[in-house]
């Protein structure tokens, strides 16, 4: 389960060459409140945006 992170404007999908899948937060380059990779499940974010 990903949670909010996984619907949300704000988050770009990244998947290495060994098939892992990580989350980053755009946000967190202007704002220090929100985290690069957030950990996951995500179940409340104060940036989110569907």
């Amino acid at each position: 389960m990903i949670g909010l992170c996984e619907n949300c404007k704000f988050v770009k999908k990244i998947t290495n060459s060994r098939g892992s899948t990580f989350y980053l937060c755009l946000l967190a380059q202007q704002d220090n409140r929100f985290r690069k990779y957030p950990q996951l499940p995500v179940v409340e974010c104060a940036g989110y945006e569907k």
